[in-house]
């Protein structure tokens, strides 16, 4: 295998791989719930567990990659750039909540103000927040990641390309938006109709329990890693500062089209 069909091939392949990672992921998680349940409340049950630090280990980097990004977008383009900034930061925080700030890596104790308002007795912000909120957040930043990239290109077709590229995650990484979107939709709309019908939770507590969220999550981290690491390829590729119609972030944009190898 050799040449531009050969390389083509093997791009194709890993996308395929990357694409059905969430699901061959949950699979494994559902298989150790039944066969070694054990070691399931150790990986993904267990506070501070392998699942938290591998979600804080993919949050982290992908907080890194959109601040390089920031940084060199805002040279062409200022209202892009600081929503890039904005998209870091955000993502810094929802990495630095995972381990709450810190608080058990450095034995820090919980301040009182924490105590009385933290739901964990922990130093963070999201266990201060109503559940339903919190969970309302990760359904729409769950649906956004699914289906924004299909919306964009029906609203607006190949015209904005940059935007596509910038602000929607590529349809094969649908499926790391759609577990921590199905898992929260379920949890708050479909399980309570299951009790209201049948007297009882169908799924839930015997299939679906409360810790399925730490991977679902962990699931979402990993796409944001993947959206902004091949955004950080284009990027370092010329394709946002390329002029043409696909690349309108120059003034001088023309119809002249990007040059080859750029990821789509």
């Amino acid at each position: 295998m050799s040449g531009t069909g050969g390389h083509d091939k093997i791009f194709r392949l890993l996308k395929v791989m990357v694409a059905f990672f969430p699901v061959v992921f949950m699979c494994y998680v559902l298989y150790t719930r039944f066969a070694d349940y054990a070691f399931y409340q150790w990986a993904f049950m267990k506070e501070d567990g392998p699942v938290e630090w591998l979600t804080f280990i993919a949050y982290l980097p992908a907080s890194l990659i959109a601040l390089f990004i920031a940084m060199d977008l805002k040279k062409e383009n200022r209202v892009y750039g600081n929503l890039y900034f904005i998209l870091a930061a955000g993502l810094f925080v929802i990495c630095m909540e995972e381990i709450s700030w810190g608080q058990r890596i450095f034995g820090i104790g919980t301040p009182s103000f924490f105590m009385s308002h933290n739901r964990q007795h922990e130093m963070n912000m999201h266990n201060m927040l109503a559940g339903s909120y919190v969970h309302f957040l990760y359904i729409l930043t769950g649906l956004y990641g699914m289906l924004s990239r299909v919306f964009f290109r029906k609203l607006f077709g190949l015209k904005k390309t940059t935007e596509r590229y910038l602000f929607t995650p590529d349809v094969f990484l649908a499926l790391y938006f759609f577990m921590v979107f199905a898992f929260y939709f379920y949890w708050d709309f479909i399980s309570p109709l299951e009790k209201s019908f049948w007297g009882e939770y169908v799924l839930r507590g015997r299939f679906i329990d409360a810790k399925l969220q730490e991977p679902a999550e962990f699931i979402q981290a990993a796409g944001f890693l993947f959206f902004l690491s091949m955004n950080r390829y284009r990027q370092k590729k010329g394709v946002f500062s390329a002029a043409g119609q696909l690349h309108p972030l120059r003034a001088d944009a023309s119809e002249e089209k990007p040059g080859a190898g750029v990821i789509s």
